[in-house]
């Protein structure tokens, strides 16, 4: 299984599915991110945070969340 922690900079994939509750995903789809949006990781820092562009957008997400969008 593949997540979005798992990425380095400059890698390209499809969100498959999210782990998590209602509110989390909820939470992500308000952010732009949706099931079949292609993500590309733009940068991260050493703090396990990561930044994606998605949609013509860029969007900041924590280690935590990270590891809870499974991708292609």
């Amino acid at each position: 299984m593949i997540t979005l922690a798992n990425l380095i900079k400059g890698e390209k994939r499809i969100i498959l599915a999210f782990e998590g509750g209602s509110e989390f995903q909820q939470r992500i789809t308000s952010m732009g991110l949706y099931i079949g949006c292609e993500v590309e990781v733009i940068g991260g820092s050493a703090g396990g945070g990561i930044l994606v562009g998605a949609n013509d957008s860029r969007i900041a997400l924590g280690c935590g969340m990270a590891k809870k969008v499974i991708l292609a």
